[in-house]
């Protein structure tokens, strides 16, 4: 069972917490796996489903998101609108075999110049993507999302403001 929860904070920054289970082609399970990972200045990339997909996702987007400037930034926003064609052919290219584990990701993030409303600090963004088409699910401020099959554990979806 995967379950990745991501929130936008008004003091500019995003919080995610993860599992590190894995399910096993056998059946059984493992506690090993790290999912989220940095793919670029401010930004990080979490998934659950297929572990293959997952670690072609992070690093196709962290190579789009190189940079020759060491300090350069993403705009959040525009990422989450053109990411879902390149995450849809990362999965498209994956054997059916690794399709039928399905892929889900989430995109934390932080606006290089743009403020959280009135206040000094930066915008933080959590965006959500979905197999097949990875149409962007943007999370408002203080929400909590999560992706994963661990989304519909009951006493998880119990907890305020976890639901899909």
């Amino acid at each position: 069972m995967t379950w990745i929860v991501g929130r936008p904070i008004f003091f500019g920054y995003s919080a995610a917490i993860s599992d590190i289970r894995v399910t096993l082609s056998d059946g059984s399970e493992r506690d090993c796996l790290q999912k989220i990972y940095p793919v670029g200045n401010f930004m990080a990339l979490g998934f659950a489903g297929s572990v293959k997909i997952g670690f072609d996702m992070v690093q196709r987007l962290a190579q789009l998101l190189e940079n020759d400037d060491p300090h350069g930034v993403w705009d959040p926003e525009v990422v989450a609108e053109w990411w879902p064609d390149d995450a849809a052919t990362v999965f498209a290219g994956a054997p059916p075999e690794e399709q039928q584990l399905n892929s889900e990701l989430i995109l934390l993030s932080v606006h290089p110049n743009k403020h959280a409303g009135e206040v000094p600090w930066a915008r933080s963004y959590v965006h959500c993507f979905r197999a097949p088409d990875f149409a962007p699910q943007e999370a408002s401020t203080n929400e909590v999302v999560s992706i994963g099959s661990g989304s519909d554990v009951e006493p998880y979806v119990e907890a305020p403001g976890c639901g899909r």
